[in-house]
């Protein structure tokens, strides 16, 4: 009779540690759901190349996800990616600016906020507006150069650091210009595949260039 209260509250006990897990993970599993329905839906974009068909599904989650600013951002920017494709230019950058604005920067939102910039700045390039275009590339840049960022779409890391190494070169910027033609090479030093070969000869010569613009000869090192 005595072992009956002690019984009764570890019972109690573990219904309570139950229940906090359960309340804990409850809120999440949306979440996580949300962001795994996303990333499928655009790999089924990718694939099948209808961008038009995913528009309202695109925009549906938009609407079921205004509280989650990483959620949200990826799904502007995925929207904004088939607007473009679907040949609507200004309601494709007019997202694109939502994507960017929506997330803020940290370490855990670095890779999507670098996508986001990066596509910001192709979006400008597109419209020949190049000092814009160099500005976001240049963002983008700069956090890829920050983390060791290796981002899987829509370009790689080492494009992404080449276009805003080239552009900062034609605009004078040398030592912008060199500093992500070393994190090409940086990034890409164990790579052995041919794109990462191209892309640090590229790098070699922009570093060759800056160089040459800045002392007359090129540098020991290139």
């Amino acid at each position: 009779m005595h072992n009956k209260p002690l019984k009764i509250s570890y019972l109690i006990s573990i219904w309570l540690i139950i229940t906090l897990f359960t309340s804990c993970g409850g809120p999440s599993s949306p979440r996580i759901n949300q962001g795994q329905l996303l990333d499928s839906l655009f790999e089924q974009i990718k694939l099948n190349k209808q961008p038009k068909k995913a528009i309202p599904q695109l925009q549906q989650l938009i609407k079921e996800n205004q509280t989650d600013s990483s959620i949200l951002s990826r799904a502007y920017f995925y929207l904004s990616y088939c607007l473009l494709k679907n040949k609507q230019d200004s309601a494709s950058f007019e997202v694109a600016q939502k994507a960017l604005n929506i997330l803020p920067l940290s370490e855990k939102n670095g890779a999507q906020a670098a996508t986001n910039f990066y596509w910001m700045g192709y979006l400008e390039q597109k419209k020949a507006q190049y000092y814009a275009a160099t500005y976001y590339y240049t963002q983008a840049a700069y956090l890829i150069d920050a983390g060791n960022l290796k981002l899987s779409f829509p370009k790689s890391s080492g494009f992404i650091l080449l276009w805003a190494s080239q552009l900062n070169s034609f605009n004078n910027r040398l030592d912008l210009s060199n500093r992500f033609a070393r994190k090409i090479l940086f990034l890409l030093k164990k790579d052995t595949s041919m794109l990462a070969k191209d892309l640090s000869i590229s790098a070699n010569l922009l570093l060759s260039l800056g160089y040459l613009d800045k002392k007359g000869l090129a540098n020991d090192s290139v």
